[in-house]
């Protein structure tokens, strides 16, 4: 429990990462800044303690899991390309029931999906994923200097996002997983104001949901069409641009397939697979892996 009735629990007081990469600093921080927009929202509006409350466990809870993956992925890369390293071995994740990590959810669902049918969840798409992590974010030269330059990672980038592209330009029919196309209640913290405000978000009756994005009737118009005919990926963005959402049109399909919401599926009806990310959703902005 991160929160309850007149407490919020933020920082170390809450939970605790590995220090390699401060973390801790930005879960501070972050956690800080939702906990006052909650005790801002409640003095507003009373009737929502409860669910101001579970907003901010759920919050705290998904962040503070995806530092705790990048972490795991990340020994588990470096494990590999230094496999003589007792240090990275010990820290190496090989099976489904490797019980340093239990009760830690990320684990759960790759643990419940390690088997063919779900490559992205299986422990084969965990490593996967690591290995995207580090292909993208890699320096090619091995000498230190301070004259870095983010440019140094634009042609690792330019190749990531060449190959997503054509994955998704693949796809010539999605698949809405669930029976019904919902909204429900959610907050979001405003970037520049810094208050809690609610929003809607989408999801289907069995309890999944994309939270990033906040979406209205329209749009949930447009992915309830994806339980009637076959739709495309390039039809499907032109219909969200045309409900206002072209900035972030294939963000969001990106990440209603990362939720286990849309599967989109080849012209021979195979699946095609989109390799996912790892994430850093903070207070305002987005650290994307």
């Amino acid at each position: 429990m991160f929160s309850g009735d007149r407490f919020f629990l933020c920082g170390d007081a809450a939970c605790f990462t590995d220090p390699l990469f401060s973390q801790g600093v930005h879960l501070a921080t972050q956690s800080a800044v939702s906990a006052a927009a909650a005790i801002d929202r409640i003095i507003a509006h009373e009737d929502e303690l409860d669910a101001v409350h579970q907003w901010y466990g759920r919050s705290y809870r998904e962040t503070y899991e995806q530092y705790h993956e990048f972490l795991a992925s990340f020994y588990t890369f470096a494990s590999f390309t230094e496999p003589e390293s007792e240090f990275w071995l010990r820290r190496r994740i090989s099976e489904s029931d490797d019980d340093r990590l239990n009760r830690k959810r990320w684990f759960e669902r790759l643990a419940a999906g390690d088997d063919d049918t779900d490559t992205a969840r299986s422990v084969a798409g965990f490593r996967d994923r690591a290995a995207t992590m580090i292909s993208i974010g890699r320096h090619k030269r091995m000498d230190l200097s301070d004259e870095f330059s983010d440019d140094e990672l634009n042609g690792a980038r330019v190749r990531w996002i060449t190959h997503l592209t054509k994955q998704l330009n693949r796809i010539t029919w999605l698949r809405w997983n669930g029976d019904e196309v919902l909204l429900r209640p959610y907050y979001k913290v405003e970037p520049l104001s810094f208050r809690l405000e609610r929003k809607l978000v989408i999801g289907n009756e069995l309890g999944q949901d994309m939270i990033k994005y906040p979406l209205e009737e329209e749009h949930r118009l447009v992915f309830e069409e994806l339980l009637k005919d076959r739709v495309g990926y390039r039809a499907l963005i032109r219909q969200l641009g045309d409900a206002g959402r072209q900035d972030v049109s294939s963000q969001i399909v990106i990440r209603l397939m990362e939720t286990g919401l849309l599967t989109g599926f080849d012209k021979n009806d195979n699946r095609v697979h989109i390799q996912d990310r790892l994430r850093f959703d903070g207070v305002g902005t987005d650290y994307e892996v």
